[in-house]
């Protein structure tokens, strides 16, 4: 593909993309559940000037609210790799955090499956690895709009922010449940691991995925595995950037992709 191709590209599922002159690394990011893709406005100035960052927008949130929203990560995948493969034309990465992680994973198989291409590196943070997931007793598609609000609150599924701010919380329930959706519904298929480095980034502090829920993550690359600790909690990017990028770029510098 042309790099001519890749700056013509315009897609809602990548609403603030910036095309910029000799890209030679896009870095796709992904969201945690319930984000949106303004969560890495700030990223782009924090890259060098050839690195072009891609934050991917799923349905039902900012420019996307009027859409449909999938039931299934099965069938969001396939949709979302159209709107991604047009922009591989120069080596790319994905980063995923939280749910996000599933989504980058499953995208990262289904373009090597069905375009015989897909990221030079994975980068995933702040979840347990695929083949640990496992379907829930109760789904949150049976529970009233308080009980699930409820849950959010009691599994610390949001960070201190989101809880102290009435309206921001309210905003952000209802696009938990729609992830929370794809989450519960996501069933783990074993394939062949991904020939692609692998870092895990997880918060030392965070109680609600573990070591052993990470380290995991390495079975699913043949190639590098670095699981990286830093200082925080469940990760939330704005308040952990500082961390996880210089780990981020190291890691791209060290197989070569900086």
């Amino acid at each position: 593909m042309s790099a001519a191709l890749g700056e013509a590209v315009r897609t809602p599922w990548l609403p603030y993309r910036r095309p910029r002159e000799g890209v030679r690394l896009r870095l796709f990011a992904f969201a945690q559940g319930g984000g949106a893709a303004s969560t890495f406005n700030s990223w782009p100035e924090l890259f060098p000037a050839d690195v072009e960052v891609c934050a991917v927008q799923l349905p039902q949130r900012e420019n996307r609210i009027a859409e449909p929203q999938y039931r299934r990560l099965s069938e969001l995948v396939p949709d979302l790799a159209g709107a991604i493969a047009p922009l591989c034309d120069v080596p790319s990465v994905f980063f995923g955090l939280s749910f996000g992680a599933l989504v980058a994973f499953e995208l990262a198989h289904h373009l090597r499956r069905r375009h015989g291409f897909g990221p030079s590196a994975l980068f995933v943070a702040s979840q347990a690895a695929p083949r640990l997931t496992v379907p829930p007793a109760q789904t949150s598609d049976g529970l009233s709009e308080e009980a699930f609000a409820a849950a959010v609150r009691r599994e610390g599924a949001v960070g201190p922010e989101v809880l102290a701010n009435p309206d921001l919380f309210a905003l952000v329930v209802p696009l938990l449940r729609v992830d929370s959706m794809l989450s519960e519904t996501y069933r783990y298929e074993r394939r062949e691991p991904l020939d692609v480095p692998l870092s895990a980034f997880r918060g030392r502090a965070d109680a609600r995925v573990t070591v052993a829920d990470m380290e995991p993550w390495g079975e699913e690359t043949v190639e590098t595995f670095r699981m990286r600790e830093i200082d925080s909690g469940h990760i939330v990017v704005d308040a952990t950037r500082d961390a996880v990028l210089p780990a981020l770029l190291a890691d791209l510098a060290a197989e070569r992709l900086r």
